[in-house]
């Protein structure tokens, strides 16, 4: 028997079926190790170049549709500021609207204090032309706070006039208010938003950004990104240059686009037209 089994295991098709045997289990071997050493080396990547957990945090607020909310956030107390709770919207109410003082108000969690609370605030620019961003602000006393990454959950309302004109005393009297929650990251530095001088010369033209029309010496607010602006001159009046500080424009022409990465000034300039 011995005999037999010996000769079997010297056969060729015995030894194929061995070393295709080998073959296999070194295959087997090989790829476990590449695959630990795949990993291995995925997870240092990622450990590498992973985010702050607030980079993964998506913030959301939602008023009412004639004013959409473009970000929430809630900044960390620091040496020179106190904790604050920033709205940003637009007015696409149809009409300029005031904002008067203290016409925001944020009612938070864990924010100054353990509980429940809420905080007054102001909003600016204090007359807002049709399709501008406004921005709203309310300081929080207090040195409570989540980690900073957390996402949270807050209301606010806001009280405006309707105005017919850029005037405040074309306001109407009534005071309407809207009411608002948001979901904001909580950050340890303030949210990037950047004030813009829009100037025109002569001052009886205007400056189209973004579709919205707005008068000499207007300040509004965006975040950065590139923004179209386009020169209206007043009556007997043409285009001729444009002059910024701290303002890239992508060409000289009358319509250009506008890149925004910090406070800055833009002027269009007229001449007279023959």
């Amino acid at each position: 028997m011995e005999r037999i089994l010996h000769g079997l295991r010297h056969s060729p098709a015995c030894q194929t079926r061995l070393k295709q045997q080998s073959a296999v289990e070194m295959l087997i071997t090989y790829s476990w190790a590449m695959l630990i050493i795949a990993l291995f080396v995925s997870m240092i990547f990622v450990l590498s170049f992973s985010k702050p957990a607030s980079s993964y945090i998506q913030s959301s607020c939602n008023i009412e549709p004639a004013l959409p909310c473009a970000e929430a956030i809630a900044t960390a107390a620091a040496s020179t500021h106190p904790i604050e709770y920033i709205v940003l919207f637009s007015n696409n109410l149809g009409a300029p609207i005031y904002m008067p003082s203290n016409s925001f108000a944020a009612t938070t969690t864990g924010l100054g204090v353990s509980g429940t609370a809420t905080w007054t605030g102001n909003c600016t620019p204090t007359i807002a032309p049709q399709g501008s961003l406004i921005l709203c602000k309310a300081a929080i006393s207090g040195s409570t706070a989540p980690p900073l990454g957390s996402l949270l959950t807050d209301s606010f309302n806001i009280n405006y006039g309707i105005c017919s004109s850029s005037s405040i005393s074309s306001c109407s009297a009534a005071v309407y208010r809207s009411t608002g929650t948001s979901e904001e990251d909580f950050l340890s530095a303030d949210i990037n938003i950047h004030s813009v001088t829009l100037y025109d010369s002569p001052s009886a033209g205007h400056i189209s950004l973004n579709g919205v029309i707005y008068p000499n010496n207007t300040h509004v607010l965006e975040l950065p990104g590139k923004y179209q602006v386009y020169a209206v001159p007043p009556a007997g009046y043409a285009f001729s240059s444009w002059s910024t500080s701290n303002i890239t424009l992508s060409s000289a022409s009358q319509y250009a686009n506008m890149t925004v990465s910090t406070n800055g000034t833009i002027t269009a300039n007229f001449v007279s037209s023959p």
